[in-house]
C-alpha cells in the first residue's frame, strides 16, 4: 500500500515538472523575450468614393462556410441569410430601411444582402458574416475584403476593408386617390417605413404626380438567442 501511494506522489511530481519545463521560456533567464513590431496603417482605408469601413466576422452557429453546419436544419434554421449590420445613424443618413436589400460594393467586388439597422456597429463601420456564398452567389463577404496580406505572416487582412453601400429601389409615381397606406400595401410595407425611406418630413403634402422610392426587396433577418431551445411538439 505504501509502495502505491509513493508511485502515485512520485507520478504527479514528475507531471508537475514536466508542465514547469514546458512553460519555461528556452532562453538563458527563463523568462520571455518579447520584440517590439512597428505599426503599420491599415492597406485600405476608406474615401470619397468607398467611405464606409467594412470588417467580416463569424456567426456562433455556423463554421466558415457552412459545408457542415449549413446541413443542420436547427443551425441553417438559427441564421438563414447574409445580412450586412448598419448603425442607425449611418442607415437614416442613407435612408436605408430595416430589412432592405442593399448593394454593398468595394474595388474588388459587390454582393447584395439584407441590412439590419441598429447600435451594434459602430458608426461609418459595417459587419458581414462570411458564412454565406457557397449556395448564395450574392451573399459572399470576400468578393469585398481587401486582397492584401502581412508581409510578414501573409496573414490576409479580412478586417480593414473599404466599401459603399448602394440602395436598390423602383419607382412609383403616385396616382389620383392614392394613399402612403395604400401604396406602402402594394409593395409589402408599411406606412412609416415608406415615410422613412423617402425621408419624408411632411407625408400628408405629396401629391398626385409626386414619385416615391420602392425598396426592391425586403426580408427579415432575425437573430436567434445564442442559446435557442428546441420547442417541445
Amino acid at each position: 500500500m505504501a509502495v502505491s501511494h509513493f508511485a502515485e506522489a512520485f507520478f504527479v511530481l514528475f507531471i508537475v515538472l514536466i508542465v514547469k519545463m514546458e512553460r519555461r521560456c528556452h532562453n538563458a533567464s527563463g523568462r520571455a523575450i518579447l520584440h517590439p513590431t512597428r505599426y503599420l496603417p491599415p492597406a485600405e482605408q476608406p474615401n470619397e468614393e468607398y467611405p464606409i469601413w467594412l470588417t467580416t466576422g463569424r456567426l456562433v452557429w455556423h463554421w466558415h462556410t457552412r459545408t457542415k453546419t449549413g446541413r443542420s436544419p436547427y443551425l441553417q434554421m438559427a441564421a438563414q441569410h447574409g445580412y450586412v449590420e448598419i448603425n442607425k445613424e449611418d442607415a437614416k443618413t442613407l435612408s436605408i430601411v430595416q430589412g432592405e436589400v442593399v448593394k454593398i460594393s468595394s474595388p474588388r467586388g459587390w454582393i447584395e444582402v439584407p441590412a439590419r439597422v441598429g447600435d451594434v456597429v459602430q458608426k461609418g463601420l459595417v459587419f458581414v458574416p462570411f458564412h454565406f456564398g457557397s449556395w448564395q452567389k450574392k451573399e459572399a463577404a470576400k468578393e469585398l475584403t481587401a486582397d492584401f496580406v502581412d508581409p510578414l505572416s501573409k496573414q490576409p487582412t479580412f478586417k480593414q476593408s473599404a466599401c459603399k453601400i448602394e440602395k436598390i429601389r423602383r419607382e412609383h409615381k403616385i396616382e389620383t386617390g392614392e394613399t402612403l397606406e395604400f401604396i406602402a400595401e402594394q409593395y409589402g410595407l408599411t406606412a412609416d417605413g415608406l415615410i422613412e425611406a423617402n425621408r419624408l418630413q411632411n407625408p400628408y403634402s405629396i401629391q398626385m404626380g409626386d414619385t416615391l422610392e420602392i425598396p426592391l426587396s425586403i426580408i427579415n433577418v432575425p437573430i436567434q438567442p445564442y442559446m435557442p431551445y428546441r420547442q417541445k411538439i
